[in-house]
Formats: structure tokens, sequence, C-alpha cells
């Protein structure tokens, strides 16, 4: 089995500066002062203080679209504009869960009272059968990818990450190790469908001291196709927020902490190298992402500073290219607020030529905007 504990030798040049404790070149993007968003909003969900955990993605479930949340059991569906949504919170059938898209419908993925399990749902939020159950263990932190015939779901051991798949209801013959690492805790990892008949998957994790590593790798629904990449090693924590498939490769957001903590976009080659780190400045809390053709849209709590010098902050987008670079401003999807919030989320998804986005409101609803490919239009 090959490990994960080799950096990828990625370098810094005159235009970049190695800082930021990932141990590679980071370039910073300038923060910008945050414009209103265009195009149109409809309300999800009516203000129930307390019952609307933050959303985590934004998906397709056949004509509908289903978002699921950070923390917290279940889910949304609705009708692609926002109408006639039908929620799942807390009385699902797994103590925790991520949804994704499969053939007509989605999944939901957590931990349930026999181990970790794989449920089934029809557009409408409905079971399709039985939850199919894919391990005994009941892991704390995991990640679900699907594609419309097949999935993958990923977890730690102490010994390294593990996956399992299933194609249809059939589950494969046994789990296998995605990365041999010991490097496995605080894990946080996102699985996404490659779109080529593999998943991808990236994942970030610590020995419980000083000493971070975040990972790329790719796999079948039951081997891995390649030893994966160590993207890169430090001391900076970081978390995994979102993976996703760009033509030219991949953009992966992290949250990184420590004592500056900031948001990273970061730009990887059809390989899985590192071809650029982004840290987007004022961006406070990384929240999703979405791949609008070869543009990149990048949701997170972003920081807008007064004429008087005090800071406010809200969830914003703001859109990129596939090398990184911004191509326009942040766009406020909610009212700046004084503290940064903790109840917000951003599921973020692409919808036509532009964007959709489910938000956590201030007043405590959930709302659907949708918007152009720049945030600041109608599609």
């Amino acid at each position: 089995m090959g490990d994960a504990t080799t950096p990828d030798g990625a370098t810094s040049d005159a235009t970049m500066k190695v800082d930021a404790g990932l141990g590679v070149g980071v370039a910073d993007v300038p923060n910008t002062p945050c414009v209103m968003p265009g195009g149109s909003t409809a309300q999800v969900l009516a203000a129930e203080a307390g019952t609307v955990p933050p959303f985590r993605s934004l998906q397709a479930a056949g004509s509908r679209r289903v978002a699921d949340f950070t923390s917290g059991s279940g889910f949304v569906t609705f009708d692609a504009n926002g109408q006639n949504a039908a929620s799942v919170i807390g009385t699902a059938p797994v103590s925790f869960g991520y949804v994704a898209s499969t053939a007509g419908g989605f999944a939901l993925v957590g931990p349930a009272p026999g181990g970790l399990s794989y449920v089934p749902y029809d557009p409408t939020g409905a079971m399709m059968g039985s939850a199919i159950l894919l391990s005994d263990q009941t892991p704390s932190e995991f990640g679900f990818g699907a594609s419309a015939t097949s999935a993958l779901v990923g977890w730690s051991e102490p010994s390294g990450v593990t996956g399992r798949g299933l194609t249809g209801s059939t589950v494969a013959p046994g789990p296998f190790l995605l990365a041999l690492t010991s490097l496995t805790r605080a894990l946080s990892i996102s699985v996404i469908d490659d779109g080529s008949g593999l998943f991808a998957y990236a994942f970030s994790g610590d020995q419980g001291g000083t000493s971070y590593q975040t990972v790329f790798g790719r796999a079948t629904t039951a081997a891995r196709v390649q030893d994966p990449v160590a993207l890169f090693t430090g001391q900076t924590p970081r978390q995994v927020v979102q993976l996703a498939k760009t033509p030219s490769g991949y953009a992966l957001l992290v949250a990184a902490g420590g004592p500056d903590p900031f948001t990273a976009l970061v730009i990887l080659n059809p390989l899985g190298d590192v071809a650029g780190v982004s840290r987007l400045v004022g961006a406070v809390d990384a929240l999703s992402l979405a791949v609008q053709g070869s543009e990149i849209g990048v949701a997170a709590v972003g920081t807008i500073l007064t004429d008087s010098g005090d800071a406010l902050y809200a969830p914003e987008f703001r859109p990129f290219d596939d090398a990184g670079s911004p191509l326009g401003s942040w766009v406020c999807l909610q009212a700046p607020v004084s503290s940064v919030p903790t109840a917000v989320g951003v599921g973020l998804a692409a919808d036509g030529t532009g964007y959709a986005a489910i938000v956590n409101a201030n007043d405590g609803s959930a709302v659907l905007a949708r918007f152009d490919h720049l945030g600041t239009g109608s599609q």
C-alpha cells in the first residue's frame, strides 16, 4: 500500500510568497467591498429559529433540488425554483448524514444503529427501499459521493482512511484503504464523482499534535487507482470543505485555522498536483464551491470594513477562473452583521448559466438565490 506522506514539491515564484503554514506558495487575493446581489430569491422555509442547521451543500434530486447540513440529521428537498419544500430535519434514519445526487434522486449516508448506512430517496424525499449497511463502524466524520450508478464513502481509522463503495444496491466486497497514513484525527473529507467512471477524494487530518496533512486521490468503488498525493503538510490546522471537478483538473476549498484563520482556493491539475493556492483575504470561514463551465464560484463568510473601521460579516459569493484568479467582487448573500455568524451556511450549485445558492438567512428562514455567473445579475 502506498502512503500519503510525500509533499508534491510545489514551489514558490516571484509572484507568490511561502507562508500560511502550508509549505507551498500561496498567492493573496485582496478583499473587495461587498456588492449587492442580482437575480432572484425565493423563500424555501419560513423562519423557525433553532430548527434549521447551517446548510452544507445543494445538489440535484431529479428535477428538484436537495440541500443538507454541516451537522444534524436530515435534508430539505424543493422544486428548482425553491417552491414546494419538503423537509426531513431531525427525523432521518441516521444520526447525522450527508446527501449526494443519484439517478433521478439522491441518497443519504450516515451512522445508524447498525453502523454506517446508505439510504436511497426519491426527489420528494421519500425513502426508496431499505437502508443498506456499509460498515459496522459509526465514524464521527466521513465523505460521500455518488454518480448515477454508484457511490463511494470514505472514513478514518487509526491506520488510514478507508473507503467502501456500492453499485446500485450492491455493496462492494469489503472496505479498502484510500490512504495509508497516521494523520487521520480531526478528519475532514470530500468525495465526488470524477465524471470518468471514478471517484476523487481529498481529506485533511492530523496526528493529534502540530503536523497536518492534506491529501488527494482517486478510486473505484472497490480499489484505489493510484497512490494518493500529499498536497501539502505543515503546522497550520485546516479542514477540507469541498472538492469539485473542473475541465482542467480540480478545485478544492480549504478552511485553515491557527492564529490567523483563512480560506484557501486550491487549484489542482488532472493528476491532483497543486497548480496554485489562492488565500482569499477577508474570508474568515469557507462554506462551499461550485463549477460553472471553466469558472468556479466560492461561498464564504466575508469581512466588510465600514468607513469607521469596524468589521461586519456576511455570507458572500465570488467568481473565479479555473486558475484561481477572481472574475469579480464579493457579493453579499445576506445583510452584514456585527459578529461572525455561526449558524449560517451556503450550499452552492451550478444553475443554467449561473449559480443557485441555498442560504441560512439572518431571520432564521432558508432562501434560494439564483444569479448569473458573476453574482450581480439575472441569468
